[in-house]
């Protein structure tokens, strides 16, 4: 009996010694790979903080090249309340991802020195129709407001000046390219369509848009500051209920901005 007990011991403390060598290589192989582990989670933090988004914030300014035509009546007699002009007008704008603010101004303009000043907001949205970081391709969706004023020093009767409230839609295409680590290209064109109501609510009726836009993004360029160029074309057609403001505006405009 005493002999079997003896012998039972010894295989349990053969068998403890196995199993403490088996934790012990166990314990020390996790110590020996934990660094690793740290360090690769420490790189993987690393990479994720060092990598940096496109900005997508502009403060822009830019010249607009106008023609303002009036496409009324003729027989109306408009020599006071001609708010017609072909000339350089003024951009200034802000830019985020969803929102975008700007105003249009220029005075002394045509034969009877109009003046012509909008305001303008806009939210924006958009469906990615083909996804990726180089190369995407997007359905924008876009809520629009402005205001448009045009006079001249001839009126006598503020009623008669063209003041347009605008509230519209618009939608189309637009393909953004990586060019490269701090360089992309964005290529938009939309239609629109807005309710357009005299500032004094004695008429309504449409106006209708199209732009085409072409911008290049310098980013990054002097720490997280960067540089916007672009290049605009467009136009807007009213068709109001008094017929004496229907105007053509169409327009073409160069872009300089700053991104942050």
């Amino acid at each position: 009996m005493n002999i079997n007990n003896q012998a039972q011991k010894r295989v349990y403390r053969s068998l403890n010694l196995r199993r403490t060598s088996v934790l012990t290589a166990c314990l020390v192989g996790i110590c020996l790979s934990l660094p690793d582990m740290v360090f690769s989670q420490m790189f993987s933090v690393q990479e994720q903080r060092e990598l940096v988004v496109a900005p997508d914030r502009v403060l822009k300014v830019g010249l607009v090249s106008a023609n303002f035509d009036y496409r009324g009546p003729s027989e109306l007699n408009l020599t006071a309340r001609d708010f017609s002009f072909s000339a350089p007008l003024y951009h200034v704008g802000i830019v985020t991802e969803n929102f975008e603010g700007y105003a249009i101004l220029g005075r002394n303009l045509g034969e009877n020195d109009n003046s012509y000043t909008e305001f303008g907001a806009r939210v924006k949205s958009g469906i990615f129709i083909v996804p990726g970081q180089a190369f995407s391709v997007i359905l924008p969706l876009i809520l629009s407001t402005d205001y448009v004023v045009a006079t001249n020093r001839g009126l006598t009767n503020n009623i008669n000046e063209f003041k347009q409230n605008n509230v519209g839609i618009y939608s189309g295409l637009e393909i953004r390219a990586k060019l490269g680590d701090k360089s992309r290209f964005v290529v938009t064109g939309m239609g629109g369509i807005h309710y357009s109501v005299a500032g004094y609510g004695i008429s309504a009726g449409t106006a209708v848009d199209w732009s085409v836009a072409n911008n290049l993004y310098f980013d990054r360029v002097f720490g997280k500051i960067g540089l916007k160029t672009g290049f605009k074309i467009g136009a807007r057609k009213y068709n109001i209920e008094d017929r004496s403001f229907n105007y053509n505006m169409s327009n073409q405009s160069v872009v300089l901005g700053i991104t942050f």
